[in-house]
């Protein structure tokens, strides 16, 4: 899978889901595995959104590690995405576009757990009474009244081009001492 339209926290939360897995012995990375990746990344927009909605974080991942059980797999290559897991990141493609997104975020691997509800991720977030559309609802809200996120946590490089100016505030030379400073 190319993670090219991912945010770093997207590609961490899923980076962390494949460890999971690896570390269960499992070869498949289930959905329960993206949720617990995306729960992991404490400062995404998917853990503000549930924390928002009253659902600590913490208490996800204890709930999930609580189903989780260790696998038989001899792991000999790399783990895939499982079928149902492919599918909530299909359903969160659907959700950038709906958005008018041109990035995946973590908010938008929520809004496709949310919406996959044959595995486990799915059941969990529907027994909290995690609904799609007041997530939607909630996620525009927070990029309405947070600047910084209306991208989702877009590469540190956009931010940057968006507020210099060519050879005036250069983020280089702005941390570089100036000769004068250092007494040369």
């Amino acid at each position: 899978m190319l993670y090219q339209r991912f945010t770093q926290r997207a590609r961490l939360a899923i980076w962390t889901a494949q460890e999971e897995a690896e570390r269960r012995r499992h070869r498949y990375v289930f959905p329960e595995y993206l949720l617990l990746g995306l729960m992991r990344q404490k400062a995404s927009m998917a853990a503000r959104v549930l924390s928002t909605l009253g659902i600590a974080p913490e208490q996800l991942c204890q709930e999930i590690e609580q189903h989780l059980d260790l696998g038989r797999d001899r792991l000999l290559g790399d783990t895939e995405l499982s079928p149902l897991a492919q599918l909530a990141v299909d359903l969160a493609y659907d959700e950038a576009r709906q958005l008018d997104n041109t990035f995946i975020g973590t908010e938008h691997l929520l809004l496709g757990l949310i919406r996959e509800r044959e595995g486990l991720a799915g059941q969990l977030l529907a027994q909290y009474g995690v609904r799609i559309e007041p997530v939607r609802c909630l996620i525009r809200h927070i990029r309405e009244n947070s600047p910084l996120l209306r991208p989702a946590d877009p590469p540190a490089e956009t931010l940057l081009r968006s507020v210099l100016v060519p050879g005036e505030n250069d983020p280089v030379q702005l941390l570089r001492p100036s000769v004068e400073e250092r007494g040369y």
